[in-house]
């Protein structure tokens, strides 16, 4: 595929044989491979720290794969007094899985004003 863009910054994309038949029409300029790269891979754009609030917070009360599930087991078996062998093993997997989804949802970096 061969990558074109106009004045305006639309890109095109034509393949051997529309190029063969005169395409482009000027004024396009052919685009370098950096370019097409970042037009087809462009960089991410970082989450807000709000984003990544509401992604941590979905993450711990997911049902299944949260943390707040293993600290609600801990009360229950609390208030249920359970062997605190116990409690402590649901509560230490709550602690892990919290910690590891704050890993897997880091704070943005924000640079100073």
């Amino acid at each position: 595929m061969n990558y074109y863009i106009d004045p305006n910054g639309t890109v095109y994309a034509y393949d051997d044989e529309q190029v063969a038949m005169g395409y482009p029409q000027l004024p396009m300029t052919p685009m370098t491979p950096e370019e097409v790269e970042a037009h087809i891979h462009p960089a991410p754009i970082p989450l807000t720290v709000e984003q990544v609030e509401v992604n941590r917070l979905n993450a711990y009360s997911n049902p299944v794969t949260g943390s707040d599930r293993w600290f609600s087991e801990g009360v229950r078996l609390t208030t249920m007094s359970a062997p605190q062998a116990e409690i402590d093993f649901v509560t230490n997997k709550g602690t892990l899985r919290y910690a590891e989804i704050q890993a897997e949802n880091p704070w943005p970096v924000v640079e100073p004003e």
